[in-house]
């Protein structure tokens, strides 16, 4: 996993496997972002979202809850 830029990983949220978080997005809670996810821009994950795949990059709206392969395609 990657984090870099401005982007902040904070709480208990865990990012792993080939995830990538960056730009000013941030992960936060009991959220995880794993596999080939990438959270850039402005996305904000947090809560118990589990975030497996995608792009996200803020224009979805901050991601509280659920399990999603990408934005707007649940798990």
């Amino acid at each position: 996993a990657v984090v870099s830029d401005d982007a902040e990983v904070y709480g208990a949220a865990h990012v792993h496997g080939n995830a990538k978080v960056s730009g000013n997005a941030q992960v936060s809670g009991d959220a995880v972002v794993s596999y080939r996810a990438k959270v850039t821009g402005s996305a904000e994950i947090g809560g118990t979202a589990v975030i497996l795949g995608g792009t996200w990059d803020g224009s979805e709206g901050p991601i509280t809850k659920g399990k999603w392969m990408g934005p707007r395609i649940p798990a």
